[in-house]
């Protein structure tokens, strides 16, 4: 009996588990299979989009047909217009001059009450192309555009295919994807594949308030599984952009829930006799192990009990080592804490080291620039001592020559005086004035000595002061060119103070670095301690299992006084096992839909 229940226990939770796996798969594969088959009825519509629009632009860009156009050659028109729709394969196209008058077609006829606000809207410079509700067909797939000429508007043209004509296209996409299909405009079946009472469900209502507002007003793909006309299908809904931008319609795709639920159905009978026959054999498996399991277990609990004391012993060595290296850890994290400040201080004074070298750099240039400055002006102070000297000398020469010209103004004047005194007192008046001749040409001779004397010196302390300019220059260039060497030592320190600043702020942010991982070490190395001791728990624990399971083999039952020494390792209440934290996985992606299908 007690084998029975066992067996029993097994299959019952098994069987129920594989029906829960099961439907989740048929139902995953159903929407995998209709959201895979959505992919194509959006291609579909997008090769629409592309001929309706590829026959608008192809007359646009067209000069003749807008020349056409504007001239009113209708023969011609006409002849564009049915060539451009055979091309791109559209239902119909249709041109109006610049005042809104059509001027010609081609195809199927056009619902014009529908048309003619699009038309008013394309001729005041508004290209459009998207979904147009119809009366006459149901829903037309449009795109429109000005022509112009020359910068003049020639008028407007318009290509459309009606989606909802004869029920062609869903019926294309029944075929084509194997899933129902039907086209609504605003909440209404205007083409469908779906049938009642043996005939097409078209201008019945949508009734699911949820399709209504999640598709038409807010704009969203809806897919789950819904019950429409009496039938559950696995569905999917999105919107169709009208020509405004907003949802005229909604496109519907399904599969039926029959042939799923059929499938299912018959799995899970098939499980239901493979599970009964497990269960049999299971059964009878359990009536011959029975006898060898006790010795089985017997065995097994001695191995676990001699492993469990093992892992006790090996476990109370690792929360020892673990605290030892957490204390290491500690201590080491201190002293990095240490290093960092001293690096910190370091690296102020290096910065306020560079600064200073950047100041003394300053300094030093501008000294350079002032002891060139002055070079400079020592150099034309040489120059002006030379001119001086020069001039002094043209001087003495010009003082020199007024000196011989006084000596013989005074022969002269003596000459004269001889030659009155032998006149007698005829040349009385004239020897006076000789003698005067004679007075001014001697003091005239004095002045020359005594200016000569000075412009001498003067000529001397020129001399001495040209001598000491040139040495001043030449002191001052040796000053020039020492302050070029100081000036570029000083830049290489100052180049270095930034340079070992850098380094040291390196240095700092390495150290910075290492004390949080040293700290981060510290903390596992806890974590390890407190792991350790719990495992250690945790091994005292599994040998009293052991000795449970020992005594259940053996047909006793344990006593207090057989507990001994594991009484004490009340593992559940004084600590608990730390858990990891696992992030939710997220699958739950759809495809986003968009309004106008590209």
């Amino acid at each position: 009996g007690m084998n029975v229940l066992l067996a029993t226990a097994l299959v019952g939770p098994i069987t129920v588990s594989v029906f829960s796996s099961v439907r989740r798969h048929f139902d995953a594969q159903a929407r995998s299979d209709l959201q895979n088959r959505s992919n194509g009825v959006d291609a579909e519509l997008g090769a629409i989009t592309e001929r309706v629009t590829l026959s608008t632009a192809t007359l646009v860009h067209r000069d003749d047909f807008a020349k056409s156009l504007l001239e009113g050659r209708f023969r011609e028109l006409k002849e564009f217009l049915r060539r451009v729709r055979e091309d791109t394969r559209v239902d119909s196209i249709l041109a109006c001059d610049a005042n809104g008058v059509v001027q010609g077609r081609d195809g199927e006829a056009l619902d014009e009450v529908a048309v003619e606000g699009v038309m008013l809207d394309v001729l005041h410079g508004k290209s459009t192309h998207g979904a147009l509700g119809s009366s006459a067909s149901g829903l037309l797939w449009i795109s429109a555009a000005p022509v112009h000429l020359g910068g003049r508007l020639a008028g407007a043209v318009l290509s459309a295919t009606d989606l909802g004509a004869g029920h062609q296209w869903v019926d294309r996409i029944k075929s084509t994807f194997g899933v129902e299909c039907t086209l609504f405009r605003g909440d209404i079946r205007i083409s469908t594949t779906l049938e009642s009472d043996g005939q097409r469900a078209v201008g019945t209502k949508m009734d699911n308030p949820v399709v209504l507002r999640t598709v038409l007003e807010e704009g969203q793909t809806f897919g789950r599984v819904n019950r429409i006309l009496g039938s559950d299908y696995q569905t999917i809904y999105w919107p169709i952009a009208g020509v405004d931008g907003k949802p005229a319609g909604m496109l519907f795709l399904g599969m039926s829930r029959a042939h799923i639920q059929s499938t299912y159905s018959g799995l899970m009978m098939s499980v239901l006799w493979t599970a009964l026959i497990v269960g049999i054999v299971g059964i009878a498996i359990t009536f011959v192990m029975a006898t060898r399991l006790g010795r089985t277990l017997q065995h097994m609990a001695s191995l676990i009990s001699m492993h469990s004391k093992t892992v006790s012993g090996e476990s109370r060595l690792l929360a020892e080592s673990s605290s030892s290296v957490a204390q290491g850890a500690s201590e080491q994290a201190a002293a990095l804490e240490e290093t960092s400040a001293s690096l910190e201080e370091i690296s102020s004074t290096t910065k306020r080291s560079a600064s200073d070298s950047l100041a003394a750099k300053t300094l030093a240039v501008e000294a350079r620039v002032a002891a060139e400055a002055g070079a400079s002006e020592m150099e034309r102070v040489v120059k002006a001592m030379g001119d001086n000297k020069a001039a002094s000398a043209e001087i003495a020469r010009i003082i020199k020559t007024i000196d011989e010209i006084a000596f013989q103004t005074n022969i002269l004047a003596l000459n004269a005086a001889v030659e009155a005194a032998r006149a007698g007192e005829a040349g009385a008046g004239f020897a006076v004035v000789a003698d005067e001749v004679r007075s001014l040409a001697q003091r005239c001779a004095a002045s020359a000595r005594e200016t000569t004397e000075s412009i001498q010196s003067a000529i001397r302390q020129g001399q001495n002061s040209a001598e000491l300019s040139e040495h001043v220059a030449a002191t001052l260039k040796q000053i020039v060119i020492k302050t070029r060497d100081v000036d570029g030592l000083i830049a290489d320190m100052a180049h270095c103070a930034s340079e070992q600043s850098k380094s040291v702020l390196h240095v700092n942010e390495a150290v910075s670095q290492m004390d949080q991982v040293t700290q981060g070490n510290a903390a596992s190395a806890e974590e390890s301690a407190s792991a350790a001791e719990f495992l250690e728990k945790e091994s005292l624990e599994l040998q009293q299992i052991v000795g449970d399971l020992e005594a259940l083999i053996a047909g006793t039952e344990r006593t207090e006084d057989d507990t001994g020494s594991q009484g004490d390792a009340d593992i559940h209440g004084s600590q608990q096992r730390p858990r990891l934290r696992v992030l939710p996985n997220v699958h739950s992606y759809q495809k986003p839909r968009i309004l106008r299908p590209a």
